[in-house]
């Protein structure tokens, strides 16, 4: 059973090679686990 309090990260893209990636994040870490894995030229913005 899934609880709503978890985080949860998955593979968003179809099987095989591509150009692109996604990954799916959502949860109450969601954010923060975005911030921590990926960078930008600017602050990011407000959730």
């Amino acid at each position: 059973m899934l609880d709503p309090s978890d985080t949860i990260a998955a593979a968003a893209s179809p099987p095989g090679p591509g150009f692109r990636g996604l990954v799916r994040l959502t949860g109450p870490d969601a954010w923060a686990i975005a911030l921590t894995g990926f960078s930008a030229d600017r602050d990011p913005p407000d959730p």
